[in-house]
């Protein structure tokens, strides 16, 4: 079986995090190897992405980015992986990034592999911060989190055969639920 990859996808908040935790445990429950990644990783390489990443410069940015998602893609399928499930992977390169056009993320990501189905979680950044204020991160911006709330449904609109737009508004087991009918689908 090929390695198969998913992507959770969205603005800070949306609940990225707890929907990865929550598939990783019912996917394995279907008897498939999961890795669960996130991008940056928690590697000293990821760690120190996160940490520097507003006085990086953008090439230098996206280059460390690539190197991170490499290395997290080989040392999952090392291990033996079925399905690789991303918190944040390829669409982020554009949707985070201002001084990006979705041309250019087009090219900077053609030699990674593509997702199989990549989930927008779908929500207004008004909503984040006024009810799930205490999980996004003191640093965000709410103009920069309207950016990428933009350009996330640019990407819906461009790849509609790979990107399902969520409502992360719903309750939690519901957009599992959702998203892991998408997932076994998608791997018989």
């Amino acid at each position: 079986m090929n390695i198969k990859h998913f992507s959770l996808e969205g603005i800070d908040g949306c609940g990225k995090s707890t929907q990865l935790r929550l598939l990783r445990e019912e996917i394995e429950k279907c008897k498939f190897r999961v890795a669960a990644l996130c991008s940056p990783s928690t590697s000293p390489l990821g760690e120190f992405i996160r940490e520097n990443v507003r006085q990086l410069e953008p090439w230098v940015r996206t280059e460390l980015f690539l190197l991170d998602i490499r290395c997290s893609i080989q040392q999952a399928s090392g291990n033996g992986a079925d399905i690789l499930l991303w918190d944040r992977y390829v669409d982020s390169f554009y949707a985070s990034n201002p001084e990006m056009t979705e041309e250019e993320a087009e090219l900077i990501t053609a030699n990674l592999p593509k997702p199989t189905k990549t989930f927008f979680l779908d929500i207004e950044p008004r909503y984040v911060f006024s009810e799930r204020a205490q999980v996004v991160d003191h640093h965000c911006d709410p103009k920069w989190m309207a950016m990428k709330a933009t350009r996330y449904q640019a990407l819906l609109t461009r790849y509609p055969e790979r990107m399902v737009r969520i409502d992360a508004r719903q309750e939690q087991g519901v957009i599992t639920n959702q998203i892991l009918q998408h997932i076994l689908a998608a791997c018989p």
